[in-house]
This record gives C-alpha cells, sequence and structure tokens, in this order.
C-alpha cells in the first residue's frame, strides 16, 4: 500500500484522512495510517505551524473520536479560540468540548468567557438574524428560530427588536398550517412540527405582557388549535406548545377556553405521559382561568382512579385547586372517596388539603366539624399534627357547638381508641366540655341520653392505660382527667387515684405532670379549680390567613362598600398608618383577622402614644393626643409619675354605625393602661357571636380578660363589657390593631336564578356568609335552602338581617309561548311570592328584619321617545307589564307600614354573560350575525350585573338607602347604539348591520312582551346616584367591553 507524502509544507486534508482510514482493510493497518498521522500533527505543533493549525486540530479531533489519544492537542484548542478568524474559533471551541472535562479551571474558565461575550456581541448580529426569517429553507428557519429565541432570553433589546417580527412569524406558522403534503416535511401527516413548535415558543416569549403582539397572534393561534390533528403525538406536542403560549401571552378570553379544552380532550387520552402532562399544565393555569378548568371537573376527578402514582397525586393537587365556595359539598365527598382507598403516603397530603378547603370554605360552623371529624375517622393516623391542635382551635371558636362536637367525638372514641389523632381531639373536648355532655341540658339522640361523668372518665382512663396509645394521646388524656376533676366532685377521688398511680410512671413527661396535679390535690387544693378553668378561645394562624387573602380580595373589588355587620364577620381596624408602616408584620402569632372593614370611614381616634411617651415637642393637643397623654410634657411623665394617674382621659367611641356601638373607657396608671369597652346593639335584631381581639407589638403585654357575653341584644337593651389591660414597660409609641367579630342572616328569594347566583357569589366576597336561599329549583352555592312552604309556615332562620326577593318567572323566556297560563304563572310568582314574606315580616317573626329588597322593571314607566323618566314619576296604568310592576311594588306596602326599611329596584335590561339577554345575543353577534331590534330608536334603559348586586349589597349596608330606586346605569342609550357598542368590542370588531324585525320578535314573545323589545324609556337614576352609589360600568362600552369577552 503506497502512502501520500506527509510532510509538513503538504498536509492531508480531513477529508483525504477520512478516507484513507475507511479504505484500510485491517486494524494494523489503521493504527500505521493514524500514528503517522499524529507524528506530522505534533511536528506540525511543535514548529508552530499557524497556517495548517485548525486544519491539523480538525484532523485531530477526528482521530480522538476514533478512540486514539489526542490529550496533547488542548493547547492548540485554546490558542484558535484566541484567534482572529471566525473558522478558528470555530474549531477550537468544539476542540475544547470534546478534550477538556468540564470540571476543569481552563474550561470554567472559557464558559464564563463566552458568557460575557456574546450578550456584547448580540446588536452586532441583531440586522443580519432578522433577514434570516425571510428565508424559504426550513433549516434556516428552524436554526434563526432557535437563535432569535435564545437571543431574546438574553437580551431585553433583544426581545424589543424581534416584536417587530411578529407578523413574519404568524405568517410562517400559517403558511405550514394550510401547506398540502410537503414529503421533505411531512411527519405523520403534519407539515414540519419541529419549525411549528419552535415558532410557537418563539410567540410566546415574544407575547408575554406585550398586548398589541398578543392581539396579532390570536387568530392563527385558534387556527392551530382547531386545526392541528391530536391523533399521534406530533400533533399533541404541537398542541401542547399553542396551550402554553395561549396560557402565557395576554390573549381573549374565549382563546384561553379553547386551550383548556384542549388539555381536557389530553386527560382522556391512552397514554398516560400526556395525561400526566395535562394534569401538569392544568394545575399552572387554573389560576389563570378557573371557570374554564372547572368544566373539566368531572375528568380531573376520575384521574384520582388511575393506577399511575404520578397522575394520581397531580390529580389530587389539581382536585383541591378547583375546590371553591361553590363546589365545596360535591368535592369534598369526591375526596372523602379517595381518601378511603388510596395508598398510605397520600393519605397525610391529602388530610392537609382537605381540612384548608373545608376551613375556607365551609358553608356552615357545623358541617365544618362535621367534615373535619369524618377526616380524621377515615384518615385514620395519617393526620398530621398540625391538623390536630387547627381542629382545637376551631371547637373553641364555636360555642353553641361544644356540646354536640363533646358528644360526637365520644361517641367515636368510645367504639373504638386506634386511631390517636381522633382520640387526641377527643381527650381534648372531654377535658375542657365533658361536663356540657353530663349535665342533661343537651338534646341527645336515644344512644346517648345516658352518658354520665363516670362514662366520661372510664373512656378518659382506657386511653390512658391503653398500651398502643401514644406519649402525646397520653399526654392529652391526664390533661383532661385533670380538668374533669373540678367539673365532676362524684370522680375527683377516682381521679386523684389514677394521678397518684402516674407519678410513677416510666415516661418522664407523664410522671412530672402526675406529681404536679397530685400536689394540687395535696398542698394547693384552693387553687385547682382555677388552674383547671376551661381554657380561652385558640388563635388559629391557618384561619386568620386564609380570612386575611378573602380580604385582600374584597378590598380591591369595590371602594364603594361602607361596612355593616357582616354575615360572617367584621372588622376594625384603628390605626390610619400607611400599610408599609404596619408593626404586626413582626408578630410571630397574631394578626389582625380582617373580612369586612368596618374602619373604611374616618377613624381619627389612632391609639398612639398611648402610654404618654414623647418623641418631639407639639404644639397644638389635638383630643385625641390628649387621650393618649401627647400633651403632658416627658418631664411630668418622668418626673410626676401621680399626673399620669390622676389625668382625666375622655371616652373614645371605637365605632358607631351601622347600629354597633362599641365605647372605650381608660383609666391609666404609671406604665399601666386599663381600657374599659362597652358593646351596645342599636338595632332591632340580635348581634350573635361577638369577639373583640386586639394585638400589639411584642415590647407591651397585654391581657384580654373574659367578656360578659357573646349576643348583644338588639334595641340597646343591654350591652357586653369587657377589660383590656395594657403595660408599656419600655414606654415607647404605641400602636394597636384590633377587629369585630359578630354573625347575621340573610334570606334571598329566587337564589337560583341568573341575578340571584351572582349576588350570592359578591355576597361571599364581602363577608356575608351565613346566606339562606328560597327557591324550588336546586340550590348548588353551597347555601342553606329553604323551600316557599317553609317561608309560609316560618320556618326560617331566627335573626335575619335583610330579606331580598329576586323571585319571578323570567319574561323573556324564548321557550315559552305568551299564553293566558303562563301569563298567571308571572304574576304569580312576583305576587304570591312578595305576599308570604310579607305575612312572614308581619306574622310570623318575633324580630324582624333591618331591609327588606324587591325588585321591580323600568316597564312601570310608559314607553316614551322624549320624556325622562325619574324615581318619582309616575306610572303603573299603561299595559299589562306596568300593572305588573305597579301591583309588584305594591304588594309590599304592608313591610314597610311594619317598620321595615323597603327598598324597590326598578331595573332595566341586567347585562351578563351567564344568562339573561347577553346570553341570546353572544354567539349571533360574535359570528357577525347581530344588528339592532326593529329600527334601533327606542331607548335602552339596562345595568350590569354587578351593578345591580353590588346595587343590593350598597342598600343592605347604608340604613339611610330605602324607597324607589331606578336600578339603570347612567349612561343612556338607544338599541342601535348598543348593538353597535356590542359587536365593536370583540376582537376583531363585528358587524351590527342585520337588524331583527319586529315582526318577528312579536311572534316570538307576543304582543305584551315585544313592548320591552321594540319600545323603550328614557330612565334616570337620580336618587340611586343621590345615595351615593357608585357604579363600577357606567358606559355600555365599558359593560360591552367586559360582556364580549368569553365565559366571564
Amino acid at each position: 500500500m503506497k502512502f501520500p507524502d506527509l510532510s509538513i509544507s503538504n498536509p492531508l486534508r480531513l477529508r483525504e484522512l477520512i478516507r484513507l482510514i475507511r479504505s484500510a482493510k485491517t486494524a494494523a493497518e489503521e493504527r500505521v495510517i493514524v500514528s503517522k498521522e499524529l507524528a506530522h500533527i505534533r511536528d506540525s505543533f511543535r514548529v508552530e505551524d499557524n497556517t495548517w493549525r485548525c486544519r491539523n486540530v480538525a484532523k485531530l479531533l477526528y482521530i480522538q473520536m476514533l478512540g486514539y489519544d489526542a490529550h496533547y492537542g488542548r493547547l492548540e484548542c485554546i490558542r484558535l479560540i484566541a484567534s482572529q478568524r471566525f473558522t478558528d474559533k470555530r474549531i477550537g471551541y468544539l476542540g475544547v468540548m470534546l478534550l477538556l472535562d468540564e470540571k476543569q479551571d481552563i474550561h470554567v474558565l472559557i464558559t464564563n468567557s463566552l458568557k460575557i461575550k456574546v450578550p456584547e456581541l448580540m446588536d452586532i448580529f441583531l440586522p443580519s438574524v432578522r433577514g434570516l426569517i425571510t428565508e424559504k429553507n426550513h433549516g434556516i428557519l428552524l436554526t434563526a428560530t432557535a437563535l432569535i429565541t435564545e437571543m431574546c432570553y438574553k437580551s431585553t433589546e433583544a426581545l424589543q427588536h424581534f416584536r417587530k417580527l411578529v407578523p413574519n412569524l404568524v405568517r410562517i406558522l400559517k403558511t405550514l398550517i394550510l401547506s398540502g403534503y410537503s414529503p421533505e416535511h411531512d411527519v405523520s401527516g403534519i407539515s414540519d412540527p419541529f419549525l411549528q413548535v419552535r415558532l410557537l415558543r418563539l410567540m410566546r416569549i415574544i407575547g408575554k405582557n406585550d398586548t398589541e403582539a398578543s392581539d396579532t397572534m390570536n387568530d392563527i393561534l385558534a387556527q392551530v388549535a382547531t386545526n392541528t390533528e391530536n391523533s399521534k403525538n406530533v400533533g399533541n406536542a404541537i398542541l401542547y406548545e399553542a396551550v402554553l403560549t395561549i396560557m402565557d401571552i395576554k390573549s381573549e378570553s374565549g382563546l384561553r377556553v379553547l386551550a383548556v379544552n384542549i388539555l381536557g380532550r389530553f386527560l382522556i387520552n391512552n397514554d398516560k405521559n400526556i395525561r400526566y402532562v395535562a394534569l401538569n399544565t392544568l394545575l399552572r393555569v387554573v389560576h389563570v382561568d378557573n371557570n374554564a378548568v372547572q368544566r373539566h371537573r368531572s375528568t380531573i376527578v376520575e384521574c384520582l382512579k388511575d393506577a399511575d402514582v404520578s397522575i394520581k397525586r397531580r390529580a389530587m393537587e389539581l382536585c383541591f385547586a378547583l375546590i371553591n365556595a361553590n363546589n365545596i359539598r360535591t368535592m369534598t365527598n369526591e375526596m372523602f372517596t379517595f381518601l378511603s382507598i388510596c395508598e398510605l403516603d397520600f393519605k397525610a397530603d391529602c388530610t392537609s388539603n382537605m381540612f384548608l378547603a373545608i376551613e375556607r370554605f365551609a358553608p356552615s360552623k357545623r358541617w365544618h366539624v362535621d367534615q373535619i371529624m369524618k377526616i380524621l375517622t377515615t384518615a385514620g393516623n395519617s393526620v398530621r399534627d398540625d391538623i390536630v391542635s387547627s381542629l382545637i382551635g376551631i371547637i373553641s371558636c364555636a360555642p353553641d357547638l361544644h356540646g354536640y362536637i363533646t358528644q360526637q367525638l365520644y361517641k367515636l372514641i368510645n367504639d373504638s381508641i386506634t386511631q390517636q389523632p381522633l382520640v387526641q381531639v377527643a381527650s381534648w373536648s372531654l377535658g375542657e366540655y365533658g361536663d356540657v355532655i353530663t349535665s342533661g341540658q343537651l338534646e341527645t339522640d336515644d344512644d346517648s341520653a345516658h352518658i354520665n361523668e363516670a362514662d366520661v372518665v372510664n373512656v378518659l382512663e382506657k386511653v390512658l392505660n391503653w398500651t398502643l396509645s401514644t406519649i402525646v394521646t397520653r399526654e392529652y388524656a391526664i390533661n383532661a382527667l385533670m380538668k374533669l376533676s373540678t367539673r365532676f366532685p362524684s370522680c375527683s377521688d377516682r381521679i386523684q387515684t389514677v394521678m397518684t398511680i402516674y407519678t410513677c410512671n416510666m415516661n418522664l413527661e407523664l410522671q412530672t405532670r402526675a406529681v404536679e396535679y397530685t400536689s394540687l390535690f395535696t398542698k394547693h387544693n384552693s387553687l385547682r379549680s382555677s388552674i383547671v378553668e376551661r381554657m380561652p378561645v385558640v388563635v388559629n394562624n391557618q384561619m386568620q390567613s386564609s380570612v386575611n387573602e378573602q380580604q385582600q380580595q374584597q378590598q380591591s373589588t369595590d371602594d364603594n362598600v361602607q361596612t355593616a355587620a357582616s354575615s360572617e364577620s367584621s372588622t376594625l381596624n384603628s390605626n390610619s398608618k400607611p400599610a408599609e408602616e404596619n408593626p404586626l408584620h413582626i408578630l410571630d402569632e397574631i394578626q389582625p383577622v380582617v373580612i369586612n372593614d368596618i374602619a373604611n370611614g374616618n377613624m381619627n381616634n389612632n391609639i398612639l402614644d398611648l402610654f404618654g411617651s414623647i418623641s418631639t415637642p407639639v404644639a397644638i393637643t389635638p383630643p385625641d393626643e390628649f387621650l393618649f397623654g401627647s400633651a403632658l410634657s416627658t418631664t411630668n411623665v418622668t418626673n410626676n409619675p401621680t399626673n399620669l394617674k390622676s389625668s382625666t382621659i375622655p371616652n373614645m367611641n371605637a365605632i358607631d354605625k351601622n347600629g354597633l356601638r362599641v365605647v372605650f373607657s381608660f383609666e391609666r396608671h404609671a406604665i399601666n393602661l386599663i381600657i374599659n369597652l362597652e358593646a351596645s346593639n342599636l338595632t332591632s335584631s340580635i348581634m350573635k357571636n361577638f369577639v373583640f381581639k386586639a394585638a400589639v407589638l411584642k415590647t407591651f403585654n397585654l391581657e384580654l380578660l373574659s367578656p360578659s357575653g357573646t349576643d348583644i341584644p338588639p334595641n340597646n337593651s343591654d350591652s357586653i363589657r369587657q377589660i383590656i389591660r395594657l403595660s408599656n414597660p419600655n414606654k415607647v409609641i404605641f400602636y394597636s390593631y384590633y377587629y369585630l367579630v359578630y354573625l347575621m342572616s340573610i334570606i334571598i328569594g329566587g337564589g337560583t336564578g341568573f341575578v340571584g347566583r351572582r349576588l350570592i357569589t359578591l355576597l361571599r366576597e364581602k363577608g356575608f356568609n351565613n346566606i339562606t336561599v328560597v327557591s324550588r329549583g336546586t340550590v348548588n352555592t353551597g347555601t342553606e335552602k329553604l323551600t316557599w312552604d317553609d317561608v309560609k309556615l316560618g320556618k326560617v332562620p331566627s335573626d335575619i338581617r335583610a330579606i331580598v326577593n329576586l323571585a319571578g318567572a323570567p319574561l323573556l323566556n324564548f321557550r315559552r309561548r305568551w299564553t293566558e297560563e303562563y301569563k298567571n304563572e308571572v304574576i304569580e310568582s312576583r305576587l304570591g311570592t312578595t305576599k308570604k314574606f310579607a305575612d312572614l315580616i308581619i306574622n310570623k317573626l318575633d324580630k324582624k328584619p333591618d331591609v327588606y329588597i324587591s325588585m321591580s322593571g323600568v316597564s312601570f314607566y310608559k314607553p316614551d321617545s322624549v320624556k325622562e323618566y325619574t324615581e318619582t314619576s309616575s306610572g303603573g296604568d299603561y299595559d299589562f307589564l306596568s300593572h305588573l310592576a305597579n301591583d309588584w311594588e305594591n304588594a309590599s306596602e304592608q313591610i314597610e307600614k311594619a317598620g321595615v326599611r323597603r327598598i324597590i329596584l326598578r331595573a332595566g335590561v341586567v347585562l351578563g354573560s351567564s344568562g339573561g339577554m347577553i346570553a341570546s345575543l353572544y354567539w349571533p353577534f360574535f359570528f357577525g350575525f347581530g344588528g339592532p331590534i326593529s329600527t334601533g330608536q327606542q331607548y335602552f334603559p339596562w345595568i350590569h350585573i354587578d351593578d345591580l348586586c353590588y346595587l343590593i349589597i350598597y342598600a343592605i349596608e347604608n340604613s339611610n338607602v330605602r324607597g324607589i330606586l331606578n336600578a339603570v346605569a347612567p349612561d343612556i342609550v338607544t338599541n342601535k347604539q348598543f348593538s353597535q357598542t356590542f359587536a365593536s368590542s370583540f376582537y376583531p370588531p363585528r358587524p351590527a348591520l342585520l337588524p331583527m324585525p319586529g315582526i318577528v320578535m312579536r311572534f316570538l314573545l307576543g304582543e305584551d312582551r315585544a313592548v320591552m323589545a321594540l319600545e323603550g324609556q328614557k330612565v334616570i337614576p337620580q336618587r340611586t346616584l343621590e345615595s351615593g352609589f357608585k357604579f363600577k360600568y357606567q358606559t355600555i362600552k365599558e359593560a360591552s367591553q367586559h360582556l364580549s369577552r368569553l365565559f366571564i
């Protein structure tokens, strides 16, 4: 075999070397060729031949890839990197990657050098890279897209530069989607899926937080989502990238719904990987569009039964993310089913998440407690310790359920004491409230009617002596027995004997407690009753943090609300300092629980400098500064404490609003301050579960003594008193936050309808959770339900704060013909329900509600194209609808005569995307077939559903609102103006050129009902605006922009 000349002056090319090595017949011939070439390369490196260094290093790398030693070429690679020629640098970096270990210092140095240089050189390549997008070659487009993506990640300037390329990217993607079969780029029937995926990723980066770019992408993303085949993984990969892009950019709500539906289809795919990806992605987007994900709730729940552990865990996490106030009962049952069959590894996490969800969305305290006890029995010993302590806090905060809870827990552990967390909670409850279930005052069934003191002591002693009880459980039991020693005098000697036995126990903790408790029986018996008295209310941090989240959401929703007694709780913040100066961030255990901010009004009585500490002189002494001692000089505070003691401090009205009056009176003694709280109720309804709490900095000492009661009687007949002790040993300026809690009820007639469902949602956001719905339909809102027969018989909750009557068969129901039978149904559904409420209020309620709110309509006014109508205008005598409105309003007059504040809302057309008129018009306008009704010149009185609901809440909370209110928006428009505005609010804008002939409306609705659509009134909300209410959607343009977004 003849070898070519391998002299330094004439080195082989890489291509020739490869051909020569491949032509070798044996391994020995290959080794000879490689050895000769390596010798030639070493000689070239030795004489520092720069001319052929690049070629020699390339050959060396090829030889190294064949398995031969080429370590001596590392230095030459570094020299090539330092070269000014691009070809040299390219081979140099490739050599460094192949020959150097990534852990070597030189490799790290080169990598960091690249990271510094690349961003600096990026601006040079921007014009060139931009030109690559116009190339036709798919390989160039693919690499160019990948390069632009990386540049956008690295540089904000590059991102802004490439945002101009969005139309080009859209055009390329559209060409790929619409192009026919191309064998060169086709993969499973899809044109170049690799380029499509790259383009979608780039669009996701460019469109994020950019409205203009997102709007340009919306249509093409919709086409990708609808036209891509999902039967094979290639299509699923493209759909997955499209979903991520849709959810990351500022896309339309309808497009987001489409993306979630794609993920829903993924959930029923047979491939486990696709199902996992779908669940993982839904978990990321559930907070972006919760309503869209809720539609796939049943499919997600089915994934809990999957055999794959990863899918099951993701499905569990997603189920808990979907739980809200409306589906809490249904989802809780589903999760209980899962908890009973899931593996042990899931039980702890499932139990904790169930506890948090139930705690946040429980419709009532009793249901809350029942579900928690069910968790304890279902999960067994998998319940975490924090759940036990949290449940104890819940029980402590529910005084009206102490007997019921303790009785149920006694039954459970009397049957079995194997479930330690359940036994711990039961032991604590029996120790605190065991005397309640043995007193005979508790209403019980036959099985538990004979619980006596000995029975309770027996079960606790059984827990204490059971060999499998944990040390913690025994500690609960021994503490409970000690608590009962003073409440069960007949068992006191027996309990003392138990304590004496456990003074010799091998466990140090049990022994110590037994010794201490035995000494209370013998040496300090006089102190025993005071030491083992009932514990005060336990503060639960988790409960407070979840309520704080609700408060933050509700405060951002509506600035108009002046808070009254909320259905769940109300809050007073006495400090008006800015949020950034809130001193509570340094507290570890206490945070202010806020749901309804009673202090939204003027609260000038800041609790500042409460103990007389002054940092700067004060020229003027306001009353509140004198109240807290700022008027006293530093000298007087320091040298003459008697001045502090003798100084007169005026009383302070902490709150006087919505019938609740809280007055503070003060007594100051040196560094100590005693605050006497007196809370009175000026309304006609009792205020239940009143609680006052306060939070201070750790440098102060705060003691809240037990209040005189928890229920404030109505009509200022009595008050609750409580003493608060404060000490300020460090004499620093004092800041305090405090809050109040009390409970009232609201009844909503027809709460399952279009307006009722939205009203319940907004009431809950405002903190009104004690809601009862009166309806013939099914209630899915997590509220208590009554029938109209219950109202007729007076079987309603006590202490009703407000009654809202929304009942009434729909007038614009195209599915019901306008017959005499339906006319009578419309009349009865309005007048009949009003009369039932009137009879309830006047004849069956001992304590009447504060307010009654009923609906009416602008059909009360005669249609007119010129005349303006306010609340004082006459009407009710024109046609069937006006007579109906007039009779409806008159039916509730007796309620006002009975001393109840009455409000009538004459509503226009209620606009909301979940029902009503918009539900019928949305799709015709969406597809461009919408238009005005008849000529469109008739006036169109309207109101957004949120404004109607906020007006109802505003009327409940403000006692100065009464009488007739026009529930219409202040923006007066015609039907034609509404149609044009609504059509133009879509993206892209739709035309509104196809009118609905009047004869068609008369045929569909009948002559009486067609008046509502073909004729209109010019209605002005004069008294509504004068009352101080502010509309959220004042113009039809604002309302249309909100309503045109799909599924809001």
